[in-house]
């Protein structure tokens, strides 16, 4: 996956290199959150439960991007704050269920910290309104794990190597930008983007759900908002 990353990226920069007219290079701090949204059943008995568990991570990083006016690439990275945090939802009835996910569930994000490494491909349809140029924006964005840690003990070297590759998100990204010019080749740049997982893998944390569950899906979704600055070459 990783080799194919880098083939893309590597035939887009190709690409543009030819065909662009403007090209700038900048950094952002960006600021994300994680959501993954779990309708559930499970059976208690003869009680059917249903219900939903809302898990969100809060990310704070910052990367590097070059834009070629119709495309923009960048590089960086992101930690997360303060663990996640977890809410189960049921329908009717069911504490004893209830207790019993949320035991799964603190047990897990309690203490939880990660670190991504985030490579974005995005295309983009800018048009210049007085000093300032807006752009819907849609593409790719990847985030591969670089570690996983419950208080600070890391524990993804003793994870299966499925679970280890599901720490990994493929996300199809939607939004949009404006770079408000403040010289006359630099801009302040900002950008909002929400995305969907193209490939929704079983976390750690959906293993330990599907373990109380009778009919577990998940959705992982992310929502991103950048500020930075840029120069126009």
């Amino acid at each position: 996956m990783k080799k194919k990353i880098i083939t893309l990226l590597m035939m887009a920069l190709c690409a543009v290199s030819v065909f662009a007219i403007d090209l700038s290079l900048g950094g952002n701090v960006d600021y994300n959150c994680e959501i993954i949204h779990s309708p559930f059943k499970a059976k208690l008995g003869i009680l059917e439960l249903k219900g939903n568990v809302n898990t969100s991570t809060h990310l704070l990083g910052g990367n590097i991007f070059f834009d070629a006016q119709y495309l923009r690439t960048s590089i960086g990275a992101s930690f997360s704050l303060n663990g996640s945090n977890s809410r189960v939802t049921l329908g009717s009835g069911g504490s004893t269920i209830e207790n019993t996910i949320n035991n799964a569930l603190k047990s897990e994000t309690n203490g939880l910290s990660y670190g991504n490494l985030n490579i974005r491909l995005v295309g983009k349809y800018p048009f210049k309104v007085k000093k300032a140029r807006l752009y819907p924006m849609a593409g790719f964005d990847f985030d591969i794990n670089l570690y996983r840690k419950i208080n600070d003990t890391d524990v993804k070297d003793s994870l299966p190597e499925e679970q280890k590759k599901a720490l990994n998100h493929y996300y199809f990204v939607f939004g949009g930008g404006a770079d408000i010019f403040v010289a006359k080749k630099v801009f302040v740049t900002f950008t909002a983007m929400a995305g969907i997982d193209m490939q929704q893998n079983n976390s750690p944390i959906d293993e330990a759900i599907k373990a109380v569950t009778s009919t577990y899906n998940h959705y992982n979704l992310k929502a991103e908002a950048t500020v930075g600055v840029g120069y126009k070459f």
